[in-house]
């Protein structure tokens, strides 16, 4: 240190010389200033104390300091940097630092934690400390110092054993016999206590024990805590379980958090985040599956707190897993809401569930006191989470039952009446109560909008965000106005919050609507929950322009919508706004105005379920109505009901009243599974947004239940998000006509291109579904960047691959068929189309699948014969539509649906005309040169091997796939080619039979050759080998197709000339050559209208040049316009 200047430790040292022990958060970071090249005086990190935020995050020692939450502290005094990284518990700061030795800063975030007075004086001292639940704890605190023997001992059927001493202590846990984490001092296990308050330490639950049916009962004390627990341990065939009641023996209420851990198992550890991603758990590091954090380039969480608990941090999952030699998992059940934190201490070697609880005796029903269940069981080592989740459905089956049989889409507001491709579409579902009549009668279900937990006002004009406290004051003057009418109606006309009013009193009259307005503010001023500062809270507070233009914000008042409370919001919503209020005289809207109707709503969809989920409801009086266990405020202790708590209760009652009608709940949960509660209720659930990040965590948590979309933007209707639903089987949903959002007028009318993405995809998505998703998939793909999923548990099996990786992966999937009982032996991927190489080992079968960046694809598995993993270099003796035939031209066979198929070799031609083929088209006095400009530049292509129809698609061939035939034009012949085919038709009948339209290359390709030939036949024109305006078919329009051999191109496909304008898969750019790549040209990613090719029996020969180009719009149906099909081949 250089003379003069002196280090400070940040957090403890600060904190223990002010004699502020809880004033301040704990960083544990020890700084020297030091003079840096050029002059400037920087910080340096020269100690880190271990098992404190700093170290936690990341923060090395020799580190250089350069800014604080974003601000240069070059230059400034020792202390100014210290008030800057100072601050209250829970909050965090961000250092911008530079390691030693390298050169690019890093940023690392950091959550300032909360010491008492003893961990303050063993950090001084540096005694070993652990990190345990995110806190910094004396070691021996966390091990069994006591021991003990056991006395009696509960088992599972499957080898897990706990052996408690006499005085109900767990002193022993085994695993098929083996102790773990013995030793004179193994991690502490079983049920202990830590007081909020008095900031205590960690104290076991003792007492007496006697046997019960099944397992033991337990009673016994927290010494020096006045608090008495009661336990029954019970065995199962696959699980132990374990049901927890503590009850305050002490005057006035108590924060405590009670927790039970396991030893880890035998083995180097592994924690897992998620289905496929797992961690060392021995780092010295809380880790936990706990909802926001965010993995820093350090590789340590850092996370996102909530107001309540012991430290703000709660689980997403009801389980959480540790593997070793052996697995073990935590779980609780999803029908009981508790704030909780499953994780797992790598300091310690401890599986813990924490369980933060408030007792008092404002929670009437059961004051004082608090009960919960938790149950441990063993699973897979190998594969960890998964196996522990399948293990998790078989404990609590009636938490996942699938209520909802019917799988399909969701369609949210406007109306469906009038949308001709519904079917095609995969619409099963709408949410909103436009049309109830109309979805009866199409049988889509109808489900009655409702935005439970909170009340929507106006708060006014603003230039940006109003503060917190704005808003509740705007919303407090609504609540205290004495004429509510007039305050609403105060603003301008076209406000979110007045329109909304003006339109209910003209469905009402004003004076039931006034009614109407007086009874829902009373009903929130009873229920809104409250804030530390015992005033309402706002929340989800925006400004859409949609909502009254760019400067007009509104907010909600956040309601605890439990039913109990009497007069409260939550009647409020079942009897005036659902409609399912037991007096017929107070009972209004929803259900009541669908049956008025003579329709009949099928349920109700609940919008943003998890918007304030974590809010803690600080009124003291709402506790009374509490069926589940509060938990305390993280600052001032006091008990609260948390959002999602209050929520819970809301939509048990509905979903209760619904079932006993045959009926069903809906839920879009907005983004993230914030909370694991509630999902067993509902029936079917909405992901607004998140979907790739999400839709893993939010099966994980519904099974087999529908899993549904609604795409805000309009890029979510491309093909890469519509793709993006394949993993975990998200049905793509939807906006109905006249919607304020995506209308499907718009995005998804027939022939639109995200209708064909729907037609081609969402068959696929409903057969996953069918299926099942089953988080046990016993296969795997030999490269980490390719995540697998199983769908079903016979064949034929179905599984989804993901490449997450940006560059293309080639890949093996080995599936265990031993395990899964089945014998398959061929796989095809449903997307492309196509038969894959695969062969069986053993009892695996070995499937070669390639994947470009980032992409998706669902593969089948069947028993009949497939293809060998190594290409054949000889063409197989019996052709079918997925194999390469090798290099020959004008070999033929028989498609899906009976359609001849000729094969396209591989290989490279010269698309478009060159200057002199140019000049040979002017020679036809009825060639126009802008069009001839559209042929421009020639340039390279290179294409692979696919196979294309023969012929156009005839009359007969549309009739078989389709059912009935389009337009009035097709009445000359059932081998006539089919027309009148809309570019949307013409790519759901290819979908129907895993076929496709030839992109503009393939089709050019197709018809010329490698020598670019002007005419398929040739360079020079033949009127006798094509239909056309000069030789037209009976009729005058065309003929059968295959009428004109002599005009086939060099691979047998025949009418490239003429007959029908032939659709193809690319979108229309009349300058897509100045850009198209040379291999495989995909077509342009978007336009006006698509590619036609071939003209037809109604064009001149200047446009039947095999590289003359036209286009047609989205709705073109031509009487003169057909198509052929094609597949590619890998």
């Amino acid at each position: 240190m250089r003379s003069g200047m002196r280090a400070m430790v940040l957090g403890a040292a600060v904190l223990w010389l002010a004699g502020h022990v809880h004033a301040a958060g704990v960083v544990g970071l020890k700084l020297d200033p030091f003079e840096a090249e050029g002059g400037a005086k920087l910080f340096k990190a020269t100690e880190v104390l271990d098992n404190l935020p700093a170290a936690l995050a990341g923060v090395r020692v020799g580190d250089t300091i350069t800014h604080v939450d974003g601000r240069a502290i070059a230059g400034m005094t020792l202390k100014e940097v210290v008030d800057l990284i100072r601050g209250d518990p829970g909050t965090a700061v961000a250092l911008t630092v530079v390691h030693e030795g390298e050169q690019t800063p890093v940023d690392i975030r950091i959550w300032r934690a909360r010491v008492n007075e003893q961990q303050m004086a063993v950090l001084g001292g540096k005694s070993a400390t652990v990190d345990f639940d995110l806190r910094p704890l004396p070691a021996p605190q966390l091990r069994n110092e006591v021991g003990g023997t056991v006395a009696q001992s509960v088992a599972s059927g499957d080898g897990l054993e706990l052996g408690l001493s006499d005085d109900g202590r767990v002193v022993s846990v085994q695993v098929d016999g083996v102790e773990l984490a013995g030793g004179e001092t193994p991690p502490l296990a079983g049920l202990f206590v830590w007081d909020a308050a008095a900031k205590s330490e960690l104290m076991v639950v003792r007492g007496g024990m006697t046997p019960i049916d099944g397992g033991l009962h337990t009673s016994g004390h927290a010494e020096g805590l006045d608090l008495a627990f009661d336990a029954d341990w019970t065995a199962h065939a696959d699980h132990l379980a374990v049901d927890v009641t503590v009850r305050n023996e002490r005057a006035g209420d108590r924060a405590i958090t009670v927790y039970f851990a396991l030893p880890y198992p035998e083995g180097e550890p592994v924690w897992w985040d998620d289905l496929d991603t797992a961690r060392p758990a021995d780092a010295r590091v809380t880790l936990g599956n706990f909802f926001g954090p965010t993995t820093p380039r350090n590789g340590l969480e850092t996370l996102t707190p909530t107001t309540v608990g012991a430290n703000g941090q709660h689980s997403r999952f009801p389980l959480g897993c540790v593997t070793g030699d052996q697995g073990l998992a935590l779980a609780i059940p999803m029908d009981y809401p508790i704030y909780h934190r499953i994780a797992a201490s790598g300091d310690s070697g401890q599986l813990y569930l924490a369980v933060d609880l408030a007792l008092t005796e404002a929670t009437t029903k059961f004051p004082n006191e608090a009960s919960y269940s938790l149950v441990m069981y063993r699973c897979d080592e190998g594969w960890g989470l998964r196996a522990a989740l399948q293990k998790y459905y078989a404990i609590f089956p009636e938490q996942f039952e699938k209520r909802m049989e019917d799988d399909g889409g969701c369609w949210t507001g406007g109306a469906l009446q009038g949308m001709i491709n519904l079917e095609e579409l995969g619409v099963r579902y709408h949410w909103g109560d436009s049309d109830v009549a109309y979805d009866d009668q199409m049988g889509i279900y109808s489900f009655i909008y409702n935005d439970a937990p909170r009340y929507l006002a106006d708060l006014g004009q603003y230039q940006q965000k109003p503060s917190a406290a704005d808003a509740v004051t705007r919303m407090q003057a609504l609540l205290d106005a004495p004429d509510p009418r007039a305050h609403i109606l105060d603003v301008r006309p076209e406000a979110f919050g007045r329109k909304s009013y003006e339109g209910r009193e003209r469905w009402m009259g004003r004076r039931a609507g006034e009614a109407w307005l007086r009874a829902a503010l009373a009903a929130v001023r009873t229920s809104a929950m409250l804030g530390a500062d015992e005033r309402v809270q706002v929340g989800y507070v925006i400004n859409r322009q949609e909502f009254g233009g760019a400067d007009w914000w509104t907010g909600r008042a956040l309601c605890n919508v439990d039913p109990d409370i009497p007069g409260g919001y939550g009647q409020f919503l079942f009897n005036r706004v659902l409609g399912m209020g037991s007096d017929p005289m107070r009972t209004q809207g929803g259900f009541k105005h669908s049956r008025a109707v003579g329709a009949q709503a099928d349920g109700v969809g609940i919008d943003n379920y998890f918007v304030n989920g974590e809010t803690a409801d600080f009124d003291r009086a709402h506790l009374a109505a509490c069926d589940f266990p509060a938990t305390y405020a993280h600052d001032d202790l006091r008990p609260v009901v948390l959002g999602d708590t209050a929520m819970y209760e809301w939509v048990r009652e509905l979903q209760s009243r619904l079932a006993a009608d045959g009926l069903w709940v809906a839920a879009n949960t907005a983004s993230q599974p914030y909370f694991p509660f509630a999902y067993n209720l509902m029936d079917i659930v909405l992901l607004e947004w998140g979907l790739e990040k999400e839709a893993a965590a939010t099966r994980m948590l519904i099974y087999h239940k529908p899993l549904v979309t609604s795409p805000r933007k309009p890029e979510f209707y491309r093909e890469a998000f519509v793709k993006s639903h394949l993993p975990m089987a998200a049905m793509p949903g939807g906006y109905g006509q006249g919607a304020f959002l995506q209308p499907a007028d718009r995005y998804l009318a027939p022939g639109t291109p995200a209708a064909a993405l729907y037609a081609k995809y969402v068959p696929i998505i409903l057969r996953m579904q069918g299926a099942g998703w089953e988080p046990l998939t016993w296969a795997t793909a030999d490269s980490a960047d390719v995540s697998v999923e199983r769908f079903g548990s016979a064949l034929p099996l179905l599984l989804s691959l993901h490449n997450h990786a940006d560059a293309a992966r080639s890949v093996t999937v080995s599936v265990e068929m031993g395990a899964l009982g089945i014998a398959a032996s061929s796989a095809r991927d449903l997307v492309q189309g196509m038969q894959l190489p695969a062969r069986v080992e053993a009892d695996m079968l070995l499937v070669k699948v390639t994947l470009p960046a980032w992409d998706k694809t669902v593969i089948e598995l069947r028993a009949d014969g497939g293809v060998p993993v190594t290409d054949a270099v000889e063409p197989p003796r019996a052709l079918d539509i997925w194999e390469k035939p090798g290099t020959r031209a004008a070999q033929e066979i028989a498609g899906p649906g009976g359609l001849p198929l000729v094969w396209v070799p591989g290989g490279s031609f010269m698309m478009g005309s060159t200057n002199e083929q140019v000049r040979y088209a002017l020679q036809n006095p009825n060639a126009k040169v802008e069009s001839l400009a559209n042929e421009q530049p020639a340039h390279q292509v290179a294409l692979s091997g696919f196979w294309l129809g023969k012929t156009e698609v005839t009359v007969a061939q549309w009739r078989a796939v389709m059912g009935s035939v389009p337009g009035t034009s097709n009445d000359r012949g059932d081998s006539h080619p089919v027309v009148e085919v809309g570019w949307g038709d013409a790519n759901l009948f290819c979908q129907r039979l895993g076929l496709k339209l030839p992109t503009e290359a393939q089709w050019e390709y197709a018809a010329r050759g490698p020598e670019s030939l002007q005419f398929p036949w040739g360079n020079e024109w033949d009127a006798e080998r094509v239909c056309w305006t000069g030789n037209k078919g009976p009729g005058g329009k065309t003929f059968p197709v295959g009428s004109f051999p002599s005009g086939a191109s060099w691979c047998g496909a025949l009418d490239m000339a003429g007959n029908a304008w032939e659709w193809c898969a690319d979108w229309w750019d009349k300058d897509y050559y100045k850009s198209s790549p040379v291999q495989d040209p995909p077509g342009p990613n978007g336009g006006g209208g698509h590619a036609l090719r071939g003209g037809s029996w109604g064009i001149d020969s200047s446009h039947l040049r095999s590289a003359s180009r036209g286009y047609g719009g989205l709705a073109a149906k031509s009487p003169n316009g057909g198509f052929r099909v094609a597949v590619s081949v890998p």
